[in-house]
């Protein structure tokens, strides 16, 4: 019997296979490179979680405003770290893929994971958080932060809890991402570049096109066909 948060997990998956098709379609991207936009985003966000801690630090009336101060400068420094850190290991596992479809001729086959859409309860409850104190609806300000004003500190405590979530989200994208079907390389557009292509394409009569050879994006069914 299937375990029903495994099969849960395949359906995600197929979610963000679509976007890989269509990327690699469109921009001729693999899945590497949506990793790495994920990847940068919960990069972003998590540093954003150090900006408002040390916002928080500043305008905080307590003796822990130091603690604070100190704990949100390293969280932002911590963000830029797990850009590089994921940057380097995305540029290793792509290489090794790579390597290993030319050896064997195989694409690499995905694995779907029970943990991943229980982790998903992450970014859904600290947004869900956040939306209590952007909306004002959370009116009780923490011990030690009587220099803010409600407004104040239910915005800062809001934007903290949203860019928590977010990470979470972006960090978790970034997984689905690097667990799809590798392509073969293939020349990659800028999504500015893709843009004026699509904006300027009605424009003229496109001139006929050579077939392509080598070998497409498959699916995962197309996978499990052959």
């Amino acid at each position: 019997m299937t375990n029903p948060l495994t099969s849960l997990d395949e359906l995600i998956w197929q979610q963000f296979e679509k976007v890989t098709v269509a990327a690699n379609k469109r921009l001729g991207w693999n899945k590497y490179d949506l990793a790495r936009i994920a990847d940068s985003t919960a990069a972003m966000f998590f540093s954003g979680v150090g900006v408002y801690h040390t916002l928080r630090g500043v305008h905080d009336s307590s003796v822990t405003s130091s603690i604070r101060l100190g704990g949100g400068i390293l969280i932002t420094s911590l963000g830029y770290l797990i850009y590089n850190s994921k940057k380097q290991k995305n540029k290793r596992w792509e290489e090794e893929e790579i390597k290993e479809i030319i050896e064997t001729g195989a694409v690499k086959q995905p694995k779907m994971y029970m943990h991943r859409p229980v982790m998903l309860t992450w970014p859904g409850y600290f947004i869900y958080r956040s939306i209590d104190h952007l909306t004002h609806r959370n009116s009780k300000i923490s011990e030690g932060s009587f220099s803010l004003s409600t407004i104040q500190y239910n915005t800062l405590a809001g934007f903290t809890l949203l860019s928590m979530g977010l990470y979470f989200l972006s960090d978790l994208s970034a997984d689905y991402f690097r667990s799809q079907l590798m392509t073969p390389p293939s020349t990659k557009k800028s999504i500015w570049k893709a843009v004026t292509d699509y904006v300027t394409k009605p424009s003229y009569k496109a001139a006929p096109q050579p077939v392509e050879s080598g070998v497409k994006y498959q699916t995962i069914d197309d996978y499990i066909s052959h």
